[in-house]
């Protein structure tokens, strides 16, 4: 979901409601966001269910108070990405749990993203999953654009390989 370039009044009122700690503001703005954002903390951390509610949660904290200690131009969905980024750091990296109950498909594309490197996760689920832009990852990592573009280009292509072994390797009528 992008966010428009420029806030809506609306969305900027909602905002401050939030930083005001009015519950009703907090869950609409939990309705608009989360969804996506559950998803992409969920890939990041390989599935690990126990870990995602806190990390949310820990994420949409952070960026409350963060938008509101800072005046700051920056999108509420730029910002939530990069704590969401710093929230999960820490169980980055740990196996991935099945996905139970999905298309076979899917689950050789889950083993596939599983096998990328943190780097090439982030990157592509940041440009793939969320819909970032190349100016939205630079403020999300705060990196310049050339190295996001490489790394993103290198993602794309190892994770065309591996999804390639995996299908040749396969059982094609098992799929």
């Amino acid at each position: 979901m992008k966010e428009p370039a420029t806030l809506s009044s609306d969305h900027e009122l909602l905002l401050d409601r939030c930083r005001q700690k009015d519950s009703a503001a907090i869950q609409k703005l939990v309705s608009i966001y989360g969804e996506s954002f559950y998803g992409f903390i969920r890939c990041l951390l390989g599935g690990n269910a126990n870990l995602i509610d806190p990390i949310l949660t820990a994420s949409f904290i952070d960026t409350l108070r963060s938008s509101a200690e800072s005046n700051t131009d920056e999108p509420f969905r730029v910002i939530l990405l990069r704590a969401a980024l710093k929230n999960a750091e820490k169980n980055l990296g740990q196996p991935r749990e099945p996905l139970l109950g999905i298309d076979k498909r899917l689950s050789v594309l889950w083993e596939c993203l599983g096998d990328l490197s943190r780097e090439e996760q982030v990157v592509l689920l940041l440009r793939d999953q969320m819909d970032c832009s190349l100016d939205e990852m630079q403020a999300i990592l705060s990196e310049t654009e050339h190295p996001i573009r490489g790394r993103l280009q290198f993602a794309r292509l190892h994770f065309r390989d591996l999804l390639q072994n995996k299908l040749n390797a396969k059982d094609p009528h098992s799929l």
